[in-house]
């Protein structure tokens, strides 16, 4: 015989069999699904992203001319690895400081603009 009007601390739902205390409990588990873990390791000065647009990678040759950007994504392509905050892509491909780039920024060229 259970009785449900017996309540514990926490208001947690239990009941009382012949003698036992028997407190009902729930675990729920939240596992990431694969489509938001990281399937590779990006290296020095750069961080995965799921969605990129190609027109918005960032490189030193951007420094001289930024192309535009969208702010909203018309749509999304593949994952990938991208430069962080102040880091621009070198002519060989790896991330590099934008004062590393090899010439000087344009007054024109803002922070905002290479992110």
């Amino acid at each position: 015989m259970c009785i449900s009007s017996f309540k514990v601390a926490f208001v947690m739902p239990s009941c009382v069999l012949t003698g036992f205390l028997f407190i009902a409990t729930l675990t729920t588990v939240s596992v990431a699904s694969s489509e938001d873990q990281m399937p590779f390791d990006c290296p020095a000065n750069e961080h995965y992203i799921k969605c990129r647009l190609e027109v918005c990678i960032k490189t030193c040759s951007h420094l001289r001319k930024a192309p535009p950007c969208p702010s909203i994504a018309p749509g999304c392509y593949q994952p990938a690895c991208v430069c962080d905050t102040g880091y621009l892509r070198n002519a060989n491909g790896i991330c590099v400081h934008k004062d590393e780039c090899g010439f000087d920024i344009p007054d024109y060229i803002t922070e905002s603009k290479l992110m």
